[in-house]
């Protein structure tokens, strides 16, 4: 089953909820030759507004002004942001720009740890048309319920900047099924 509008308050929490709940789901991809890529959420990342290591946010911890590249940061949960060829899913309340990075998804023959690595395994060629796409309405992008993630580790975030602060750095806001 596949999640639809029907669903978007499940997209209207925080990431730090969120995010482990995305874990054991499927994203799924239909690419233009009409081939649908499926692969099972296996890690990701929470930044909820405030957070100096959000992608919709100063250094400072400040909401950004909304650019193209981070509009879809604000926009309702459910909506997908491609920023710098990562896939993040926006969640939370219309304006702050709560986000869950997918770093980590695997099919059945391979495991594709990387943000990068998981956008080229759905056959993401051309991003423009996805970013801002809506993940609960669109025919082309969007996220199946799949199964029980079992146990999950909870951890540290990976390659932040090195403006992000100490105590946004420590949150363990990584979630990975074990």
């Amino acid at each position: 089953m596949r999640y639809t509008a029907k669903n978007r308050d499940v997209f209207s929490t925080s990431a730090e909820i969120l995010a482990p709940e995305l874990l054991g789901k499927i994203l799924c991809h239909k690419t233009d030759s009409g081939k649908v890529i499926k692969l099972k959420i296996y890690d990701v990342e929470a930044y909820n507004s405030g957070d100096t290591a959000n992608y919709g946010c100063t250094f400072k911890g400040e909401i950004k002004p909304t650019t193209p590249r981070t509009a879809p940061l604000f926009q309702q949960g459910g909506t997908c942001c491609i920023y710098g060829g990562m896939l993040l899913i926006v969640c939370g309340q219309v304006g702050e720009p709560d986000n869950i990075l997918i770093r980590g998804a695997a099919d059945a023959e391979k495991r594709y740890d990387g943000p990068l690595k998981v956008v080229g395994a759905l056959g993401i060629r051309d991003a423009e048309n996805l970013h801002g796409a809506d993940l609960l309405t669109s025919d082309v992008l969007w996220i199946e319920t799949g199964e029980d993630a079992g146990s999950v580790c909870k951890t540290t975030r990976q390659g932040l900047s090195h403006s992000v602060k100490e105590e946004d750095r420590e949150k363990h806001c990584r979630f990975i099924t074990i």
